[in-house]
C-alpha cells in the first residue's frame, strides 16, 4: 500500500505499467489491488517456494516491453518499507549518464545481516554487494534499482544463466547485479534522504513499520 502510495505521488510514473511479482498469498493483494481500484497489475511467480528472488524479477524483465530511450525500468522489493515520498524521490531522480543506479542507505550502522555495498575506488560506482565478504562497504542495499534497456538485458542475460543452475537456486537477485560489474555495468550509488526504512522480514520488524507509520 505504501509503496502504491509513492508511485501514485510520483511524477514519472504510470500505475498502469507497474507489475507486482507475487507468490505467497497473491489473492490478498489481488483482492487488494481491485478494492482499491489500482491499475497496477499482477505477474504470478509460480516457483516462489523454490527459487529466491532472483527468479522473480526475471519474470517481471521478462514480461516487460522493450524499453524506449527515455524511459527506464525500475525495482522495488516488496519488503522494503519508506515514506511513500521517498520511492517518489528516488522514481523522479535522474537516470546517470551509465545508464543504471542503485539505492543506498549510506548513513545507517551496518549489520550481519546488512545487505552491503562496496564501490569502486574514486567512484560512486557499485564494485561489490553482499552480506558477507565485501571490503569498505559505504553502506546498505535498501532494495531498489533503476536501469535502461541496455542495462536491463544486460541483468536479465545473467539471470537467465541462473535457471537450471543449483549452486543458485537460493542466490537473491544482488547476486545478479553483482555479476553484470564485469560485463561493463556500472551502477550508480544513489544516497537515500535518510534512514527512515525497514526491511520487513518478521513481526518485530512489522512492529517497527507500524510504529513509523503512526509518527507521519
Amino acid at each position: 500500500k505504501t509503496q502504491l502510495e509513492g508511485l501514485a505521488v510520483s511524477t514519472t510514473v504510470d500505475l498502469a505499467d507497474v507489475t507486482i511479482v507475487t507468490g505467497f498469498a497473491a489473492e490478498t493483494i489481488d483482492e487488494y489491488l481491485i478494492a482499491a481500484g489500482s491499475s497496477a497489475r499482477t505477474l504470478w511467480n509460480d516457483r516462489f517456494a523454490e527459487l529466491n528472488n532472483w527468479f522473480s524479477l526475471l519474470l517481471a524483465l521478462r514480461h516487460a516491453p522493450t524499453l524506449g530511450a527515455d524511459e527506464r525500468f525500475a525495482v522495488l522489493n516488496s519488503d522494503l518499507f519508506g515514506p511513500p515520498s521517498w520511492y517518489a524521490a528516488y522514481l523522479d531522480s535522474d537516470l546517470p549518464e551509465s545508464g543504471a543506479s542503485i539505492a543506498v542507505d549510506v548513513a545507517r550502522g551496518l549489520t550481519d545481516e546488512s545487505m552491503k555495498v562496496a564501490v569502486q575506488p574514486g567512484t560512486r560506482f557499485l564494485e561489490a554487494i553482499g552480506k558477507v565478504g565485501i571490503d569498505k562497504p559505504v553502506g546498505e542495499y535498501v532494495g531498489m534499482l533503476m536501469f535502461d534497456e541496455r542495462n536491463r538485458q544486460l541483468l536479465q542475460s545473467v539471470l537467465d544463466s541462473f535457471v537450471g543452475d543449483p549452486a543458485r537456486v537460493s542466490e537473491w537477485y544482488e547476486g545478479g547485479v553483482r555479476d553484470t560489474v564485469p560485463f561493463g555495468a556500472q551502477w550508480s550509488v544513489w544516497s537515500t534522504p535518510d534512514g527512515d526504512w525497514v526491511e520487513i522480514d518478521d513481526v518485530t520488524d512489522l512492529e517497527s513499520a507500524s510504529r513509523m507509520a503512526a509518527a507521519w
